[in-house]
């Protein structure tokens, strides 16, 4: 699964700090649209999974390596949103 970095001992319980490179991908009728590669830990990638289990209800804004994108919720309804996991 994980592969932790740094242990901590909590009420006699081993804790790990895990991270993952991550990046998000848009996909929709007018092209793909790619974020910025993302250093994070495990717990924020499980909140990530559960926010954008309803992305499509709102707009969406995210930086790409060439800036920065928004996209409607027009274009939402129709897009899919993928997190791939680049390495752990």
């Amino acid at each position: 699964m994980f592969t932790p970095s740094v242990s901590l001992r909590t009420e006699g319980i081993f804790r790990y700090i895990c991270s993952m490179k991550i990046q998000i991908k848009l996909k929709n009728e007018l092209g793909e649209f790619t974020s910025e590669q993302m250093n994070i830990t495990e717990e924020q990638y499980k909140n990530l999974i559960e926010a954008s289990k309803d992305f499509y209800l709102g707009s969406y804004d995210m930086y790409t390596p060439s800036g920065f994108v928004v996209v409607s919720p027009e274009i939402l309804k129709k897009s899919i949103l993928l997190i791939e996991i680049l390495s752990e």
